[in-house]
């Protein structure tokens, strides 16, 4: 009885480069300070496959068994995020589940979008048709690059130093400089207009006493007013529309809620001096029989307690992350917990700066005031707009002196239907809390799960994860 020849192993060959998604049509990604972004394959050729056989000796001397298997390459191009100008930083690199602190230990050429970009020289050689500069834009390239088992490109993520990018240690950007690059950029912005866009120096003033900086990468189609209206909370600002620089039109203002002077980081915010207007009932028009002054006060029972900010973190590779709860207790106890949605920042990479914002939420949530509504003269009061700071003053309505900012203005031609809203002390001055920016410990994927090793690393981060701060 003859043995038969043990059969090899044989995986089928994959015969061209599989492509699970290309750049066409996507947005261009643009990224102020310092982010993560995907990276996009714009391009590729090249494509070739190496055979590996393995042997193995087969029992009794009747043969070899053997595995053959297969490597795939390919020239590949890969799209990071707008360079235009100054161009960009290149700094962690991900790759499927590996980390490689920059780009070039991957194999990458790093091109980094700068005015004056020239064509990649080795497809400029090997394949002058495909030889594009890619004005403008941040991109990666690398020749004979290895694939996955499935000769596809796998997931890689890019860590880059964009615009504005020079706001401390982790290199974040201020948030008057995203605003204004969104609005006035000539090649990413809306298109705005300058003339339609008030200095911003005294929200600078303000996020920078405060520390509240942030690092956007807009990777996909979203409204810019919902961008705006984000990063203004984040700022723990309004946003009003008046009048022009010039007088002849009309123009976007950003305006902090806070009433406090406050210094920190070596920047010091002054708000806006209340005007000297006092406004008492003989101001006010009202039909006989009408309050004059149609006051609604905060009502407590019905206002959250209790805020949690969900951002990406740096320090966590830009993995989601939460804030311990800002809470107020004595809200809690009094009427109950209620828990505001999450409020989803990923352009906060910072647990200092998310929890700052936390707390923010929370005052204005708890500690803003009631509002009043009234009628005055258009014609004696028409330059007023929301943002203003003036008094009410009149002891039958119950007021002496007291502090309001303007939120609403609407011009029924005689008159104006104005509502104010009350400015209590402190509320947009929030204390620094101590912040468990989590030093991330990386788990190897490699590592086998019963290993001293993974259990130590997997205690670690569990540690971390859950032993924050809290405050209330």
């Amino acid at each position: 009885m003859g043995g038969s020849s043990p059969a090899s192993k044989q995986a089928p060959a994959i015969g061209s480069f599989k492509v699970m998604s290309q750049g066409y049509g996507v947005t261009g990604p643009v990224v102020m300070g310092t982010a993560r972004v995907q990276c996009i394959l714009i391009d590729y050729a090249d494509f070739y496959s190496v055979t590996h056989h393995e042997s193995m000796g087969g029992k009794g001397g009747g043969g070899n068994q053997g595995t053959v298997n297969y490597s795939y390459y390919a020239t590949v191009v890969l799209l990071v995020c707008e360079g235009v100008g100054v161009g960009v930083n290149y700094k962690r690199l991900w790759v499927n589940k590996d980390l490689y602190n920059t780009p070039d230990l991957k194999g990458f050429a790093e091109f980094d979008g700068a005015d004056g970009q020239a064509a990649w020289d080795y497809m400029a050689t090997k394949h002058p048709e495909k030889a594009l500069v890619y004005g403008g834009f941040a991109y990666l390239a690398a020749h004979d690059y290895e694939l996955t088992s499935s000769a596809s490109i796998g997931n890689h993520g890019i860590e880059v130093e964009g615009f504005y990018a020079n706001v401390g240690t982790g290199k974040d950007a201020t948030i008057a400089n995203c605003m204004t690059g969104l609005l006035l950029d000539d090649v990413w912005g809306v298109g705005f207009g300058v003339d339609r866009l008030l200095s911003l120096a005294q929200l600078d003033d303000y996020c920078g006493s405060y520390g509240l900086v942030i690092s956007p990468a807009l990777t996909e189609q979203e409204a810019a007013k919902d961008v705006l209206s984000r990063w203004a909370t984040i700022a723990n600002c309004g946003a009003v529309w008046t009048q022009n620089a010039a007088g002849d039109g009309g123009a976007l203002k950003f305006i902090p809620v806070s009433q406090t002077a406050h210094s920190g980081n070596g920047t010091d915010y002054l708000p806006t001096a209340p005007l000297d207007i006092t406004l008492t009932g003989d101001d006010f028009l009202a039909e006989s029989g009408e309050e004059p002054v149609m006051s609604t006060p905060k009502d407590r029972a019905e206002a959250d307690n209790s805020f949690i900010v969900e951002f990406e973190a740096r320090s966590k590779e830009y993995n989601k992350m939460l804030t311990p709860a800002a809470t107020d207790t004595a809200a809690i106890k009094t009427y109950g917990l209620r828990e505001a949605s999450q409020f989803v920042a990923k352009e906060i990479r910072l647990m200092d700066v998310a929890q700052r914002v936390c707390q923010n939420l929370l005052q204005q949530a708890q500690y803003g005031g009631g509002t009043h509504e009234a009628r005055l003269s258009s014609w004696q009061y028409a330059y007023l707009e929301p943002g203003d700071v003036v008094f009410l003053d009149d002891a039958e309505l119950g007021f002496d002196n007291w502090p309001v900012m303007i939120i609403e203005v609407t011009d029924d031609g005689d008159a104006m239907s104005i509502i104010f809203e009350d400015v209590p002390n402190g509320v947009g001055d929030s204390e620094h809390y101590a912040a468990d920016d989590v030093s991330y410990a990386r788990v190897p994927w490699n590592t086998p799960v019963g290993s001293d090793e993974f259990h130590r690393i997997a205690l670690q981060v569990f540690i971390q994860e859950y032993n924050l701060t809290r405050f209330s």
